[in-house]
């Protein structure tokens, strides 16, 4: 019986360590963003200004491979670190998540910032998705 006890009370701290973890918060913080653009803003124009923060927050699922990798960026922005990842807020198994890429506007000018979605082990397949947006950096 002592045995069975100790076993019930085990269990009962895994199972609530598991639901206060799941608590957590996993939002990225977008407060240095000065633009934060997501699957809505594909193919629209976008200004920001200097020494700002572009930041790109794409839906993604990685579970199936795919992932959101930078097609081609102009000499105005420049990729701040690796991509965050924001987990579905319901910690659903193979959720969508959102894959977050921040870009310093480093001088004036303006150019296309480009994103595909993509197996990356998979030579010579075409994206499953594109991402494009028109990019003004201001002084």
């Amino acid at each position: 019986m002592k045995y069975l006890r100790t076993i019930l009370c085990v269990s009962a701290a895994l199972v609530a360590g598991t639901m206060f973890s799941a608590c957590k918060s996993t939002v990225v913080d977008l407060s240095n963003c000065e633009q934060v653009v997501s699957d809505e803003n594909n193919n629209q124009n976008i200004t920001v200004h200097t020494h700002k923060m572009l930041c790109v927050k794409l839906k993604a699922q990685l579970s199936t491979g795919y992932g959101w990798s930078v097609a081609g960026s102009p000499d105005i922005l420049s990729l701040a670190g690796q991509p965050e990842l924001e987990p579905d807020p319901e910690q659903l198994s193979g959720g969508v998540e959102h894959q977050v890429f921040r870009f310093s506007a480093v001088k004036a000018g303006s150019g296309s910032l480009e994103l595909q979605y993509i197996r990356p082990w998979l030579k010579n397949v075409p994206p499953a998705k594109k991402f494009k947006v028109n990019v003004t950096v201001v002084d």
